[in-house]
């Protein structure tokens, strides 16, 4: 029995070393970045006056609608919705939540 336990502690102890080390390693991008390589779905079709003829969905596999900034979103909204889909320890981990798993 205290060689399962040591076993399963060696693992656990293992793994998080694993994950540790991949977050230190892992370059998170800039705003910018993500703000430039993000492409909606769905394109337009102007006539050569600028008024719409059509929308079309560029990509089928995925639904991305246009970019929102981030002071388009009322602050309020976003925190319930954090506290409500996500931990209540949201704004205390980097990403992941360890205690939760």
């Amino acid at each position: 029995m205290i060689r399962l336990i040591l076993w399963l502690l060696s693992i656990f102890l293992y793994t998080n070393l694993l994950f540790s080390e991949e977050e230190k390693n892992t370059e998170i991008p800039s705003y910018k970045e993500i703000r430039n390589s993000y492409r909606p779905s769905d394109g337009v079709i102007l006539d050569h006056h600028g008024r719409i003829l059509q929308t079309i969905r560029w990509n089928v596999r995925e639904r991305k609608l246009s970019w929102t900034e981030e002071g388009e979103i009322p602050r309020n909204f976003s925190t319930r919705l954090i506290f409500t889909r996500s931990t209540k320890r949201f704004f205390e981990h980097s990403g992941v939540d360890r205690i939760a798993i």
